[in-house]
């Protein structure tokens, strides 16, 4: 069982390094609850593929969690 999470966590952060960290990410503003905005790093090529979504048509929400 152990190995396994091992296994798991060594796969999310690989996905995490390839997809983010040596990508080229980017900030993006998202509007929240009561107009608060905040800003998100992610990959260049995921907010293409929200402006993407928008130009046909579709909403897309991101929901965001409360940093403590």
């Amino acid at each position: 069982m152990d190995r396994d999470c091992l296994i798991g966590h060594g796969a999310a952060v690989l996905l995490k390094e390839r997809l983010l960290d040596e990508s080229d990410p980017t900030q993006i503003l998202i509007c929240g609850e009561k107009s608060l905005i905040s800003s998100v790093t992610c990959s260049y090529a995921f907010k293409l593929l929200l402006q993407e979504m928008m130009s046909l048509g579709l909403a897309p929400r991101l929901l965001l969690k409360d940093r403590a």
